[in-house]
């Protein structure tokens, strides 16, 4: 915007010579539209900073887009009520000529005009600038009423200082430039954005664009010179040595000396990050439904080929059995099953991706579970590859399957080591203690970093000048305490196109024959069952890093009290089992958080107890294998007299348990034997927990 003594003068001079004055400063482009083309968009206030009765119009139509509150309280229009037509606001038509006038010299102008107002009609100073909607180019319009009087002179002063002040209060960035491009003035939403402050002042505008857009922004200055047509384009700006998305509209009027351009900046840094975390989700929720899609279809198949390998297995052996010690056949047969032996551990793996039964878990310390894993690795690790561990959390435990977590963290180390290959390098394990925020859960990665957006980006390009880092999440986070189990190595890296693939069953780079593609998706398998989540980052050269979090678990008796500190009453809890040994250890833990404890060795006998006072009971703990009365009819008579009655079921894992049935019979809750008191303290917490919910 000029500066305000040069404005003042222009004005003085203006008077002087008996010509009718207009204050401007830039902006332009008229676009004609039918009554047919009118926006259809309902009218919203505007939030804005000018505390003056402000609207926005489209000229061509006179439909009121955009109000603030404060017009609506100076139109006396009550909350929710529609605002009245435009022409009733504006009977002699000076409001509407104003704003095209503006539209059609690029400049925001005031003028003294009536209206008709809620009490009657009034004189206004209005204020119109030209601006830039989705649809075309549209006119906001602030009021301020005065009294018509002073002089000419006087009154123009005033519309100058109040037209300067509204620029400077506008949200919208706004610079005014000289023929040759130097920017004269900057309004504080436009020093703000450049983050330069006043010194903004002095500059060629292509000294703010980027190498790769300064060319462009060039050709959009030139243009609107030489045709004073508003011109338009996405630049990319350096601001505090980071690349900055914009959209400039470049609007031309004047002649001579008089000759300015203004330019209106929008950041679309906001609307890119909008449309990247939507296309991020929606790729998330892509992946993942392929992901249960191809599991459920590999378990189902993986259910035929292993009775077909049950068969093979078996009629092998029995061929084995049937040769002589000195048949030349023993051996074809020997490979027959070693074959067959190894289908049948890919099958498990097949199985383990499309599972989708309860499994009982365990409290499992991790560091512990590091440990057996580092052992399993020695003999497929190479000398050239050093493997380094670093525990910031060595009592952080988990609630799970120690066989499956052992295989999560044993394919990871498998994938680095072939990464890595034959040439010296390096693996690092890190097992920490972490605490995610609400925001972190919500955006566990940068979605300008999504594998997928990097990819796209990639293939635009061509050929990019050098590799980016790119990133993928899989599974979902909530805010709270988790267990971090960070493998990273410094071996060949992916490209983002291959990064986002590797989670995928039977996807590989390896050659055929190398690998089955099974190893990552059956690791993305076994974290997701565990209610946890994967952030894997790669650069092509640069090594990979796969982040495992897994929900951490509190000791369980402390959990438990604090749920029996929350019941009103007596916590009772009936306990059953076969032995006095194996039932003490099970009711002191019960005992030390709280819980009143009644136990029984025989089935008969927990019935009984039962049957005595039904409704005094909070939860009931069977141990699978009593003497006198099969758990599950003891479950079912239970279940039958108070069907809201938890039953936790304590059994080996290694015995054969249809569970369907087995819930069948009123039971809610599973622990393996030999019974852990941490885990059996977890089941009756959450045992607890929904029953509570339940009532």
């Amino acid at each position: 915007m000029p500066d305000k003594r040069d404005t003042e003068a222009l004005i003085e001079r203006a008077i002087r010579e008996g010509a009718e004055v207009t204050i401007v400063t830039i902006r332009g482009g008229v676009q004609a539209r039918s009554e047919e083309n009118a926006p259809t968009a309902e009218p919203r206030e505007s939030p804005g900073v000018v505390a003056d009765p402000m609207l926005v119009i489209d000229p061509a139509s006179t439909v009121i887009l955009e109000t603030n509150a404060a017009f609506r309280a100076w139109a006396s229009l009550p909350a929710g009520e529609a605002l009245p037509p435009f022409e009733r606001l504006d009977p002699d038509g000076g409001l509407l000529a104003l704003a095209r006038r503006v539209l059609e010299n690029g400049q925001p102008s005031s003028a003294r005009i009536f209206v008709q107002a809620a009490r009657g009609r009034i004189t206004v100073e209005a204020v119109a600038i030209p601006i830039t909607g989705r649809d075309g180019p549209l006119a906001q319009l602030v009021l301020r009423e005065t009294p018509f009087t002073g002089t000419a002179e006087t009154d123009l002063r005033r519309s100058l200082r109040r037209l300067t002040e509204i620029l400077d209060a506008l949200p919208t960035p706004l610079l005014t430039l000289d023929r040759a491009g130097r920017i004269v003035s900057a309004n504080p939403a436009a020093e703000t954005l450049l983050a330069r402050g006043a010194a903004v002042r002095g500059l060629e505008i292509e000294a703010l664009a980027a190498p790769i857009s300064a060319h462009h922004l060039r050709e959009l200055v030139v243009a609107s010179v030489n045709t004073k047509a508003p011109q338009t384009g996405e630049l990319v700006l350096t601001v505090d040595q980071q690349s900055v998305p914009i959209e400039v509209t470049l609007m031309a009027a004047g002649e001579g000396e008089d000759f300015m351009l203004t330019a209106v900046l929008r950041d679309l840094r906001p609307e890119r990050d909008a449309e990247l975390a939507r296309a991020q989700l929606l790729g998330r929720q892509h992946q993942t439904q392929k992901l249960e899609a191809i599991g459920r279809l590999a378990g189902g198949i993986a259910a035929d080929v292993n009775n077909i390998l049950a068969s093979i297995l078996g009629y092998a052996d029995l061929a084995l059995e049937d040769l002589p010690s000195e048949s030349k056949g023993r051996e074809s047969v020997e490979q027959v099953l070693k074959a067959g032996r190894r289908g049948k551990a890919l099958i498990r793996q097949i199985v383990a991706l499309g599972r989708g039964e309860e499994m009982p878990a365990r409290r499992i310390r991790l560091d512990e579970l590091l440990r057996t894993t580092l052992e399993a690795l020695k003999p497929i690790m190479p000398a050239e590859v050093a493997l380094e561990t670093r525990v910031t959390a060595p009592t952080a435990a988990v609630m799970g399957d120690a066989a499956e977590l052992h295989q999560v963290l044993f394919n990871l180390c498998r994938n680095s080591i072939q990464a890595i290959g034959d040439r010296p390098g390096r693996i690092e394990i890190l097992l920490e203690a972490v605490e995610t925020t609400p925001a972190f859960a919500e955006r566990p990665i940068d979605p300008h970093e999504d594998a997928s957006v990097v990819a796209a980006r990639a293939a635009e390009a061509g050929s990019p000048a050098a590799p980016r880092p790119a990133r993928i999440f899989l599974g979902r986070l909530e805010p709270g305490p988790y267990v971090r189990i960070t493998v990273s190595d410094t071996g060949e890296g992916m490209p983002a196109a291959v990064l986002g693939r590797v989670f995928e069953p039977f996807f590989t780079t390896r050659k055929l024959g190398e690998a089955s593609g099974l190893g990552l998706a059956v690791v993305h398998g076994i974290v997701a069952a565990h209610g946890g989540a994967i952030i894997a980052s790669s650069t092509p050269g640069g090594g990979t890093r796969v982040e495992v979090f897994l929900p951490r678990s509190h000791r369980a008796t402390e959990l438990l009290a604090d749920e029996i500190q929350s019941d009103r009453g007596e916590t009772r809890v009936l306990l059953a089992g076969s032995t006095p040994e194996g039932l003490t250890p099970m009711r002191r833990v019960l005992e030390s958080a709280g819980l009143t404890v009644e136990a029984a060795t025989s089935g008969r006998a927990a019935l009984e107890t039962f049957r005595s006072e039904p409704e005094g009971w909070r939860v009931v703990v069977l141990e699978d294998g009593l003497q006198d009365v099969s758990t599950e009819s003891l479950g079912v008579e239970i279940s039958r007299v108070r069907p809201d009655l938890p039953i936790i079921l304590c059994f080996e894992p290694g015995k054969t348990v249809t569970l369907d049935r087995i819930r069948a019979s009123g039971v809610t809750e599973f622990v393996a034997t030999p019974v852990d008191p941490e885990e059996l303290a977890v089941a009756v917490e959450r045992a607890l927990r929904t029953s509570a919910r339940r009532g």
